[in-house]
């Protein structure tokens, strides 16, 4: 197999980013830039961080409602318990902010790594309720 992959002449041609590359590209930027500049824009208008990040957390949790209700729609199940779904399984693995405190307290005190706050059991058996709840 290798014998056959050398006598393969080298291309001349190098790959090149067409338009469509780009295009798509810039298209990543905008859904990232767009989903995530409703929760993030909260951090500049408001002065106190705890009241700014439960502001956010409202707003995240809002729109993973609106996702879910979406997916609900074009996937011809019940919207609501999609939303629902969606928000249940966000509020679950976030980290609350108590947690981020925590995780702040150890980055400043340049302790040692913090365990995962999930394994992976839990992972796993988290998203099969999830899938049987969304599914019936």
């Amino acid at each position: 197999m290798s014998g056959k992959l050398a006598q393969i002449p080298e291309s001349t041609v190098w790959p090149r980013l067409a338009k469509e590359d780009w295009l798509g590209a810039l298209g990543v930027f905008l859904v990232v830039f767009l989903s995530l500049s409703p929760v993030v824009v909260r951090f500049i208008f408001v002065s106190n961080a705890r009241l700014a990040l439960r502001i956010s957390n409202g707003v995240a949790l809002a729109l993973l409602f609106l996702g879910g209700y979406s997916f609900g729609r074009f996937t011809n199940s019940k919207p609501w318990r999609a939303g629902l779904s969606v928000v249940i399984f966000g509020m679950r693995w976030s980290p609350s902010p108590s947690s981020l405190e925590d995780e702040a307290a150890l980055w400043f005190a340049a302790s040692s790594v913090s365990k995962p706050a999930y394994s992976w059991s839990q992972l796993l058996l988290f998203i099969s309720l999830s899938a049987v709840i969304f599914c019936e």
